[in-house]
C-alpha cells in the first residue's frame, strides 16, 4: 500500500488509498522524471517543487530535498464542482460526502483520537461495543442513490470482531491488522454498522462516495479546499478557474426549462446523444456528440428569456455567462455557482525558495489555447513583491483584451511576451536588474531594467479571471545560464 519517492535526503511518500499530510500523489513517477531531468542538466540540490498531483488536507505542498512548505489553497464553494479524472471522465469533486463523524446509537461507546492511525497520526477513533452495538456515520443519505461506505478498522485486543451491516450481512472481520473494509448503501434513511459482540476496534478513514465502486481516500476536513487536479490528453494539471455559474436546474439529467439571461456571450455545453433547442433569446439546435463526449456551443442572447427544449439524452449540462466552458459544475433545484479557485505562499525568499535578488521559476502549462479574458487584465498567477499577485514581479496573465482571444501572456515588469503554443515550458531566470524569460527552448524576452528583489509572494489572483493549468512548476535560488534554459524548455 505504501510507496515512496526518494528526493535527496528526504523521501516523499503517498498512499494509494490514504491521504497524508503531504496529500495523495497520483503520478509519483511524474514528479521523479521531473527531479531527474533537472538534475542531468542543471547540478544543483536547490530545486523547491510544486508538485502537480498532490491533494492535501486544505493544502498544496512545495516540496524541498529537506523540508516542505505550505501552500494555502481555498475554494470556498465546493458543492457540486468536478474534475476530469484520469480515466478521462467528469468526476465530483471532492467525492467524499461525509465529515466521518461517528455517532454511538446503541450499546456503544465512542473515543476520538484515540490511537495512532494508518498515517502514523493519532487520529483513530475507538469503538467499544457491550454487546449488539449500533454506530451511525454523520450523513444524511438521499434515498434514490446508491453510496459505497468505507473505512479502516482494527482490533485493539487480541479477538477478531465482524463488522456487519444493520441488515445482518458480513462486511468483514476486524483483526489485528489496519484494513480497509466498505460496503454497498441504498435507500436507506441513515448509514449505519453493527458490531454484533462486545468489542473493542479502532476505525479511522471514513469515507461515502456515490456510486458502487470504493474511491481512494480524500479527508472529507475542509474538503472544499482540496485542489482541483485535472486531466487533459493523459497530462494532470493543477487547474485554476474563475468562478461561474451553471444556469440549469437539475443539471445531472435535466428536462426542458426557461432561463433568464441577458444580453451576452453565453457558453451551453452537455454530455450524451440527445439535442437541446435554444429558442427566443436565442435560436438554435445542438445535437450532441456522444455519451462521454462534451459538447460546447458559444453564443449571444438578444433577448431576456431563453428557452432550452431537451429531447433525448442529455447529461451534465452547463450554461454559462462565458465566452468558454469550465469544469462542469453540478445543480439541483437552483443554480449553483463555483468560488474561483485561489492560492498563495509568502515569505519566499525568507525560505530560501527564491534568491534576495536572483533565482529562476519554471513553468509548464498545458491547454494554452486561445480565450477571451473575461474582465480586467489581472494576473492568474505570480511571483512578486506583493500578495494576491501584484506589485512589481513575474506574472501570467489572461488575453490580451476581453474582446480578443489569444493565449497566455507572460510579463515581467516593463516587458511582456504572449505565448505561442497550446502547452508552453515558460523559465524566467534573473540576477539584481536583469531578468530573461524563455518559452518552449526559446528566449522571449531579455530585460535588463527589472526590480527583481523583494519577491516573497507566490500565488495567485484571487479571484482569477482566466484558467490555468499547471503541470508543473518549480524554484531555483540561483540563476540559470541561457544554454540551461534552453534544455530545460524543450518540449
Amino acid at each position: 500500500m505504501l510507496t515512496t519517492l526518494q528526493y535527496d535526503n528526504a523521501i516523499y511518500s503517498h498512499f494509494a488509498n490514504v491521504a497524508t499530510n503531504k496529500g495523495i500523489v497520483e503520478q509519483p513517477e511524474k514528479l521523479n522524471y521531473d527531479i531527474q531531468t533537472l538534475k542531468r542538466i542543471v547540478n544543483t540540490n536547490n530545486v523547491t517543487f510544486l508538485s502537480t498531483s498532490a491533494y492535501s488536507r486544505s493544502k498544496l505542498y512545495l516540496l524541498k530535498n529537506n523540508a516542505n512548505y505550505t501552500v494555502t489553497y481555498s475554494r470556498t464553494s465546493a458543492s457540486g464542482d468536478t474534475r476530469i479524472n484520469s480515466d478521462g471522465n467528469v468526476e465530483y469533486f471532492p467525492y467524499n460526502l461525509c465529515s466521518g463523524t461517528l455517532v454511538a446509537i446503541a450499546a456503544t461507546t465512542i473515543t476520538t483520537n484515540y490511537s495512532t492511525s494508518p498515517i502514523n497520526v493519532n487520529d483513530a477513533t475507538r469503538i467499544v461495543t457491550t454487546g449488539y452495538g449500533i454506530t451511525q456515520i454523520s450523513f444524511t443519505p438521499v434515498l434514490t442513490k446508491t453510496y459505497t461506505v468505507s473505512m479502516w478498522v482494527k482490533s485493539n485486543t487480541a479477538s477478531t470482531y465482524q463488522i456487519q451491516t444493520l441488515a445482518g450481512t458480513i462486511i468483514n472481520t476486524a483483526d489485528s491488522n489496519w484494513k480497509r473494509i466498505s460496503f454497498i448503501s441504498t435507500g436507506n434513511s441513515d448509514i449505519r454498522f453493527v458490531i454484533p459482540t462486545a468489542s473493542d476496534v479502532s476505525v479511522w478513514g471514513v469515507q461515502i462516495n456515490e456510486g458502487t465502486i470504493m474511491m481512494p481516500y480524500i479527508n472529507a476536513d475542509n474538503s472544499q479546499h482540496i485542489p482541483r487536479i485535472n486531466y487533459t490528453n493523459n497530462k494532470s494539471a493543477i487547474r485554476i478557474l474563475p468562478q461561474r455559474t451553471n444556469l440549469i436546474l437539475n443539471s445531472d439529467t435535466p428536462s426542458t426549462q426557461t432561463i433568464t439571461v441577458t444580453a451576452s456571450t453565453y457558453t451551453l455545453s452537455f454530455y450524451g446523444t440527445g439535442t437541446i433547442t435554444l429558442s427566443n433569446a436565442f435560436s438554435a439546435t445542438v445535437v450532441g456528440d456522444g455519451v462521454n463526449t462534451r459538447k460546447v456551443f458559444t453564443f449571444t442572447s438578444t433577448g431576456t428569456s431563453l428557452v432550452l427544449t431537451i429531447t433525448g439524452t442529455v447529461t451534465k449540462a452547463q450554461l454559462e455567462l462565458s465566452n468558454y466552458p469550465t469544469n462542469y459544475i453540478g445543480s439541483t433545484t437552483t443554480a449553483n455557482t463555483r468560488t474561483g479557485d485561489y492560492f498563495i505562499k509568502v515569505n519566499m525568499i525568507t525560505d530560501g525558495i527564491v534568491g534576495s535578488s536572483t533565482g529562476s521559476m519554471f513553468m509548464h502549462i498545458i491547454n494554452n489555447t486561445s480565450l477571451i479574458r473575461q474582465g480586467s487584465l489581472f494576473p492568474i498567477l505570480g511571483l512578486s513583491t506583493g500578495a494576491n499577485a501584484t506589485g512589481n514581479g513575474i506574472f501570467v496573465s489572461g488575453g490580451v483584451s476581453n474582446t480578443t482571444s489569444s493565449r497566455l501572456i507572460i510579463s515581467v515588469e516593463n516587458a511582456t511576451h504572449t505565448t505561442t503554443a497550446d502547452e508552453v515550458k515558460l523559465l524566467v531566470t534573473w540576477a539584481n536588474s536583469s531578468i530573461s524569460v524563455f518559452e518552449n527552448g526559446v528566449k522571449v524576452i531579455n530585460n535588463s531594467s527589472v526590480t527583481t528583489t523583494n519577491f516573497q509572494y507566490f500565488g495567485t489572483t484571487s479571484p482569477p479571471q482566466h484558467p490555468l493549468d499547471i503541470h508543473g512548476l518549480w524554484f531555483l535560488p540561483s540563476t540559470l545560464t541561457d544554454s540551461e534554459c534552453i534544455s530545460l524548455t524543450q518540449l
